[in-house]
């Protein structure tokens, strides 16, 4: 029952819509002859049995080429090389390695001297 109340309202998660859904028609009552026999015994043929109908949403119809979010790669290309992306990623840790490699030598640099004043003062 539970996973019928669910397609009914549209699917389990975030399913339903603006419109609210409406039950099906319930069928007429049927009076049932005096005899107490079939109410389609005077009918004189098989007995039809009419399903409700089934509710179907609109389709959706999406236009023009699938897009993909800014920034993704659709995957390996012909004539592609690194993105705008992967370029400033390396610019940026070129950068860093070159501050990096100053600020050693500015370690280095003061280690000597500091080495070089311990001397003087011995």
């Amino acid at each position: 029952l539970e996973g019928a109340e669910a397609a009914m309202s549209g699917g389990r998660m975030g399913g339903g819509s603006s419109r609210r859904s409406v039950p099906p028609p319930r069928p007429a009552p049927r009076s049932m002859p005096s005899d107490g026999g079939s109410p389609f015994a005077g009918a004189g043929g098989p007995s039809v049995v009419v399903a409700p109908p089934i509710f179907m949403p609109p389709p959706i119809i999406l236009f023009g080429p699938p897009m993909l979010p800014l920034g993704m790669n659709s995957g390996p290309s012909q004539n592609s090389g690194p993105s705008q992306q992967d370029q400033i990623t390396k610019d940026q840790q070129n950068r860093d390695e070159r501050v990096m490699d100053q600020q050693k030598m500015q370690i280095e640099q003061m280690q000597k001297e500091i080495q070089d004043l311990k001397a003087k003062k011995q």
